[in-house]
């Protein structure tokens, strides 16, 4: 194993950089717009609040691989255009994040006590400062933790971009294995850099969790 990564070394590092960036490219866009998106399905639930649970419910319904190859053929091929494997994965990882963020951000929302919105009305407070130190700090109590999974789940949805050619870790692995053909230790170390990455978002929610379910209390 240690072999392979000697060897191999500056072409992991490269799937490494291309996996991080497809996520981080999808983070920085699902993560504020899915948390917009949920706030007005919770205001306003008889419009966007059904037009977002009902893409919630097909989006997880419908496997991420099936959107990709979707996004990367049919839809393609319709439209006239050719588009760049590293952006159809970021395409098809962003819009199934950001109804996933909005349904947390949604739920989280429903969360707040409406005893703390009352207080703030009787307290005075604008509708702005309610929002700002009453309901903002509940919901990103209860949220945080969930949207942190979610982006997990996006980083290891990400090796998908293999299948459509994406110069990320996975599909590396795959060209050291076609070289090689040590199928165990390529993988475990592909593993392992994935693992890398997990702990801390692991960590980092499993701390979120704990730390809001004792403000809970």
């Amino acid at each position: 194993m240690f072999e392979i990564v000697i060897n191999y070394w500056p072409g992991l590092l490269r799937g490494l950089g291309q996996t991080l960036a497809i996520c981080t490219a999808v983070w920085a866009i699902s993560v504020p717009a899915g948390s917009l998106v949920g706030l007005f399905a919770f205001t306003m639930p008889k419009s966007a609040g059904v037009i977002v649970r009902i893409c919630a419910f097909f989006l997880g319904s419908i496997p991420p691989l099936i959107l990709l190859f979707w996004f990367h053929f049919p839809l393609q091929a319709i439209l006239g255009v050719r588009i760049d494997p590293v952006w159809t994965i970021i395409l098809t990882l962003t819009v199934v994040d950001i109804f996933a963020v909005a349904e947390i951000t949604r739920w989280a929302y429903s969360r707040v006590p409406q005893s703390l919105r009352y207080l703030g009305w009787v307290s005075g407070l604008r509708r702005s400062q309610i929002f700002m130190e009453i309901e903002l700090p509940t919901l990103i109590r209860h949220a945080s933790a969930p949207i942190l999974f979610s982006q997990i789940v996006v980083l290891h949805a990400s090796l998908f971009g293999s299948l459509i050619s994406v110069e990320e870790l996975f599909r590396v692995g795959q060209r050291i294995n076609a070289v090689e053909y040590q199928p165990v230790e390529v993988y475990s170390v592909v593993g392992l850099m994935f693992l890398l990455i997990t702990i801390p978002l692991n960590l980092i929610s499993f701390w979120v969790s704990r730390r809001s379910g004792g403000n809970s209390q």
